[in-house]
């Protein structure tokens, strides 16, 4: 992994701190990106565990037998 501690000391203190700030900004993305994808990934794989309704036989049963009485 390349390291960028030497050049960035030998930046102002204020640039170190704009340079330091700006990393964390990456850091934290990438991280709420990857929390993203796994939260996505997880809830689709909790979707996939669902049974389905359509091998159900009749998956309305009370649909029949209800009458409009008209």
């Amino acid at each position: 992994m390349l390291s960028y501690a030497k050049p960035i000391k030998t930046f102002s203190p204020l640039r170190q701190a704009i340079a330091k700030r700006k990393i964390s900004e990456i850091i934290s993305d990438l991280e709420i990106e990857k929390i993203n994808e796994n939260d996505q990934k997880n809830l689709f794989e909790s979707y996939q565990q669902i049974p389905s309704h359509s091998q159900d036989p009749e998956p309305y049963p009370y649909s029949r037998s209800c009458s409009s009485g008209y």
